[in-house]
């Protein structure tokens, strides 16, 4: 199965790719590793801006991390055409 299907099957759509709002690139590759930057946590397409354990409880830190792995995916699927 591939991943696309497996993702299907899960009922996991990956996110649309958002073009770098500054002097970025969304990611490096050294070898075998990959680095990420530039990724922000948004609720209803607005950047959710606040600290985790001041203005942002550790249930809402959970629901703002959720994502943040499925955006990494998809900038590794498009870079390496997964």
């Amino acid at each position: 199965m591939s991943i696309y299907a497996k993702l299907e099957t899960l009922g996991i759509n990956l996110p649309p790719i958002a073009v770098p709002a500054a002097a970025y690139v969304p990611f490096v590759q050294t070898g075998n590793l990959v680095f990420l930057s530039g990724h922000i946590a948004k609720k209803d397409g607005k950047p959710w801006v606040g600290q985790l354990g001041k203005n942002i409880d550790t249930a809402q830190g959970k629901l703002l991390r959720a994502p943040l792995p499925l955006i990494f995916w998809a900038h590794c699927m498009q870079r390496w055409a997964i």
